[in-house]
């Protein structure tokens, strides 16, 4: 199973993906660009539709914030 298939499948990361499609209704592709694991939170760049970048903050407790650049 490849990154793509993994994210959109929810098996790995759920955390994520639900962060994704909250913030990003119509999300048909996504792929982690960085990522830094912080002590309470990861931090992910990605890039969204092949055309907007989004940094998201998700914390241990299951919430996340999304910025669009």
């Amino acid at each position: 199973m490849g990154a793509k298939d993994a994210l959109f499948s929810g098996e790995k990361n759920t955390g994520l993906l639900e962060v994704l499609r909250s913030c990003f209704p119509a999300i048909n592709l996504a792929f982690v660009l960085d990522w830094v694991p912080e002590q309470g939170e990861d931090i992910y760049w990605l890039l969204v539709d092949n055309s907007r970048v989004a940094m998201i903050e998700r914390f241990e407790l299951g919430e996340g914030l999304a910025n669009e650049f």
